[in-house]
């Protein structure tokens, strides 16, 4: 079904500027030799369906580096603590620490597999396992600082 832009932007209770953005990122459209544009509805809602999925893609990974970056604050707001010689005992400290970098440990190792789950749950086709090995080396790397 080929609508104008005015009936689009309607239809999806979008602006006119939205659309125009939209066209940029690569929705589809055509124009006529006068310059008047149309979009076909099922390109365009398939379009957006697409775009959907590649923005829940991104969330995931904006939330797996967001928990890797709290758990770098919280080690650093170890430090920081620790540094302020605040006096306690030293096997008492030891103790938290070594109890702290377990968990941590065990937190940042369950990302991976969370990711592939939200993956897997969104119906995402990605080579999993190369997005896998991507954060578990990320996640090693901020291990070795513990």
């Amino acid at each position: 079904m080929r609508i104008s832009q005015i009936e689009l932007a309607k239809k999806l209770n979008v602006s006119l500027t939205s659309l125009q953005h939209w066209r940029y990122l690569g929705m589809p459209f055509q124009k006529t030799k006068e310059g008047r544009i149309f979009f076909n509805l099922k390109k365009v809602e398939s379009w957006l369906a697409e775009k959907e999925k590649k923005t829940s893609h991104n969330e995931v990974f904006k939330r797996a580096r967001l928990a890797v970056q709290v758990y770098q604050g919280k080690i650093l707001e170890k430090k920081y603590n620790e540094r302020k010689a605040e006096v306690v005992k030293a096997d008492d400290v030891q103790k938290a620490e070594q109890d702290f970098k377990t968990k941590l440990k065990t937190s940042l190792r369950k990302i991976p597999e969370a990711i592939k789950e939200a993956f897997e749950a969104k119906g995402i086709k990605a080579d999993l396992s190369q997005v896998e090995k991507i954060i578990s080396r990320e996640i090693e790397e901020v291990l070795q600082d513990v």
